[in-house]
């Protein structure tokens, strides 16, 4: 396979990753969405405290833009292989570098502040302050907080105890939310959920980020091919005399065939 069908093969795959993109763009916020706004006068609050709603939101806009610009990439550089020109061929790898240098810094932050946790301060203290409100704002901050030990599994902000603690007391029924059967109240320990909600909203808000990370490696991967190859033919182009543009290689490969 010569140098030009093979870059049209690693084409095809760039389009398909496009495509793929402005589909996952139209579809995620389906997915998100639905289950908050069932929690009504609570919906902000939730989706305050629980930024993966909020990461998925950009994450869509990301997917649609750059989907769009990668179909659009994907037809110049075709449009180049067609008219065989050599100096649009130059720019376009200048910027599949500069979109591959973007994607893997970003990357590269998101993967830091993950493994470091400093997304962590910020969810804790929003959580915090929700739970303390319950006791005097029932409605809405309560809504909330039940709907994550819901969708969560978990119960309290570090564990079942915080009830304790914004009550007062050490006799308590706690919420249905909590117990780990369906009750409308429960009071026994093994009853109740052992796992506070933190951890595990945090772990729900960085799973959030995996769509992104996942698109970034893999058009990282597919434009590092394509900039590879497109380097190969305009270094094999410029062994040529005079050479300007793309059929003396086509030539020489078919002849070398």
């Amino acid at each position: 396979m010569n140098s030009n069908n093979k870059l049209r093969v690693f084409m095809l795959c760039y389009a398909i990753y496009g495509i793929l993109l402005v589909i996952l763009g139209v579809s995620l916020p389906k997915l998100t969405n639905s289950s908050t706004d069932e929690m009504k006068g609570a919906a902000n609050t939730i989706k305050y405290i629980d930024g993966s709603s909020a990461v998925i939101n950009t994450t869509t806009y990301i997917f649609l833009a750059y989907g769009m610009m990668v179909l659009i990439l994907t037809a110049f550089i075709y449009k180049c292989l067609l008219i065989e020109n050599k100096k649009l061929l130059k720019w376009l790898r200048i910027l599949l570098v500069i979109a591959i240098t973007i994607k893997i810094g970003t990357g590269s932050i998101l993967s830091t502040h993950i493994l470091k946790q400093k997304f962590a301060p910020a969810i804790r203290s929003k959580l915090i302050n929700n739970f303390i409100e319950i006791p005097f704002h029932s409605s809405k901050h309560f809504k909330a907080q039940m709907f994550f030990e819901e969708k969560y599994d978990c119960c309290g902000v570090d564990n079942y105890t915080d009830y304790n603690v914004i009550f007062e007391s050490n006799d308590l029924h706690y919420p249905e939310s909590c117990c780990t059967k369906y009750n409308n109240f429960c009071t026994l320990k093994d009853e109740i959920k052992p796992d506070g909600c933190f951890d595990k909203l945090l772990i729900g808000f960085h799973t959030s980020f995996v769509p992104l990370l996942v698109a970034i490696v893999v058009g990282s991967v597919i434009e590092t091919t394509i900039g590879g190859e497109i380097k190969m033919i305009i270094e094999k182009v410029n062994k040529i005399p005079g050479g300007n543009n793309l059929q003396g290689v086509t030539q020489i490969e078919s002849t070398a065939v």
